[in-house]
């Protein structure tokens, strides 16, 4: 009877383990993207605040055409906050996920 009980320990604790292969690697995956994600916003963001307007060729006729400007920097200035409010979100879910936590105390 402790065979199979040994037996049906070690069969439940390599389940937890592939299971718990399983979840780190998606907690790996979905760590990059929340890091991703900011940081190409800030890029985009410091792009267009840089580049402040752009300049769109309209229809032309024969020698004259049409050039409309628009101004990008507020939209470049949104992408840069959206960016630094999700780095800090970043830092706090990294923070919280790598946090050591006490195992509970069994009874």
């Amino acid at each position: 009877m402790d065979q199979d009980q040994a037996q049906t320990h070690t069969l439940e604790e390599r389940q937890r383990t592939d299971e718990s292969r399983g979840s780190a690697g998606a907690r790996r995956f979905v760590c990059a993207l929340v890091w991703l994600i900011p940081i190409v916003s800030i890029l985009f963001g410091l792009t267009l605040s840089a580049k402040r307007t752009v300049d769109l060729e309209g229809a032309s006729d024969g020698d004259s055409y049409e050039i409309v400007s628009y101004a990008v920097w507020p939209a470049g200035l949104a992408l840069l906050q959206t960016g630094m409010l999700g780095l800090t979100a970043a830092a706090n879910l990294t923070a919280v996920i790598l946090t050591q936590r006490a195992a509970p105390a069994s009874e």
